[in-house]
C-alpha cells in the first residue's frame, strides 16, 4: 500500500512542478483521442487519417481553450460523413448543435465525456462512462453520457445505412437515410441504454456524496451492481439481446478501472476520523473530517566528513 501511496504522490509531484506543460500536453493528448475516436466511429475521409492532420489538429487542441476541443469534434465528424452523403452530414451537424446548444455550450470542461465516449464503447468499456460522469460531473453528467452514447450509435446505423446506399440509387438511398434516422428513434438497445446510465449516474452520485465510510467505493460498487441489473432486467423487459458475459465482465473491469481512477483522484484515512462541533449566531454545526493520506518526505541526513592530514 504504501508503494501505491509513494507512487501516488510522486506523479502529483511532477504534475504540480511541470504543472505549464502538463496542461497543453494533456489538451494535445485530448485531440488525439478525439482523432482516433471519430476515426473509429466513421472514418470515411482517408485525409482525416493521415498523420500530419491528427498531429496538426490535436496541437491546435492543445493552444486554444478546452471549448475548441468541442467545436473541433463536430467540425471534422461532419467533414468526415460528407464523404458518406450531404445528407448524412448535415443529420449529424443537426443533431450535435442541438447537443451543443443543450449542454455543451454551458459547460464545456465536462464536454470531454461525449468525446470519450466513443472511444470507450470501441474499446468495450462503454459500461465505465457512467461512472466516470457520476464520479467528476454529478448528475448534470447525464447529459454527456446521453449524447455520446447517441453519437456511438449513429456511427453504427451510418455503417449499417452505407451497405444500402451503395448498391442503389434513388429511392433507396433515401430508404437509407430514413433507417438512419428511424434506428435512433427506435432502437431498444439505445433506449435501454440512456434510462440504464442515467439511472447509475443518479444512484452513484448520491451514495458518493454520502457521508459515511468508504462511500467512494461503496457508490462505485452500487452503481455496477445496479449497471448488471439494469440491462438484465431491461433487456427482458424489452425484449433485447444481451452478451450476459459481456456485460458481467465489462462491469467487474469498468468497476476496477472507476476503484483505480478513485485513487489516483483522492485517498482518505478513515481510521483517523474526527467529528467537530461549533455554532455561531444562527447554526449549529456538525462537521466530519477525514483526513487524507500523505505519505511524509523521506528524512535525508547527510553526514560530511572531512579528512585532514595528521602531522607525525
Amino acid at each position: 500500500m504504501m508503494l501505491l501511496l509513494t507512487f501516488r504522490k510522486n506523479i502529483q509531484a511532477v504534475l504540480q512542478k511541470y504543472h505549464v506543460a502538463v496542461v497543453p500536453f494533456v489538451k494535445f493528448l485530448q485531440g488525439l483521442i478525439m482523432m482516433y475516436s471519430l476515426q473509429g466511429i466513421f472514418g470515411y475521409h482517408t485525409v482525416l487519417s493521415q498523420l500530419y492532420i491528427v498531429i496538426g489538429v490535436a496541437a491546435l487542441c492543445a493552444i486554444f481553450p478546452s471549448g475548441f476541443l468541442v467545436f473541433m469534434f463536430g467540425v471534422i465528424a461532419t467533414i468526415d460523413l460528407l464523404k458518406v452523403s450531404i445528407e448524412v452530414a448535415v443529420m449529424f451537424a443537426v443533431m450535435y448543435v442541438i447537443m451543443y446548444l443543450l449542454y455543451m455550450r454551458f459547460s464545456p470542461k465536462h464536454s470531454y465525456l461525449i468525446i470519450l465516449s466513443p472511444l470507450l464503447f470501441m474499446l468495450h468499456l462503454g459500461y465505465l462512462l457512467p461512472l466516470l460522469a457520476a464520479m467528476f460531473v454529478g448528475v448534470l453528467g447525464i447529459v454527456p453520457v446521453i449524447c455520446g452514447t447517441i453519437i456511438y450509435y449513429f456511427s453504427l446505423y451510418v455503417k449499417e445505412a452505407m451497405t444500402i446506399s451503395t448498391v442503389a440509387t434513388g429511392d433507396t438511398k433515401l430508404q437509407a437515410y430514413k433507417y438512419i434516422l428511424e434506428g435512433i428513434l427506435k432502437d431498444k438497445n439505445l433506449l435501454l441504454s440512456m434510462v440504464i446510465f442515467a439511472i447509475v449516474v443518479v444512484v452513484t452520485y448520491f451514495i458518493y456524496r454520502l457521508s459515511i465510510d468508504y462511500s467512494w467505493y461503496i457508490a462505485i460498487g452500487a452503481g455496477t451492481i445496479v449497471n448488471i441489473l439494469g440491462f438484465l432486467l431491461g433487456s427482458y423487459a424489452l425484449e433485447t439481446e444481451i452478451l450476459v458475459g459481456g456485460l458481467f465482465f465489462g462491469s467487474i473491469v469498468a468497476f476496477a478501472i472507476a476503484v483505480i481512477v478513485q485513487f489516483f483522484k483522492c485517498v482518505v484515512d478513515y481510521t483517523r476520523i474526527e467529528n467537530v462541533q461549533f455554532e455561531d449566531e444562527n447554526y449549529y454545526y456538525y462537521v466530519k473530517a477525514i483526513p487524507k493520506i500523505d505519505v511524509p518526505a523521506r528524512d535525508i541526513s547527510v553526514k560530511k566528513i572531512n579528512s585532514r592530514r595528521v602531522k607525525r
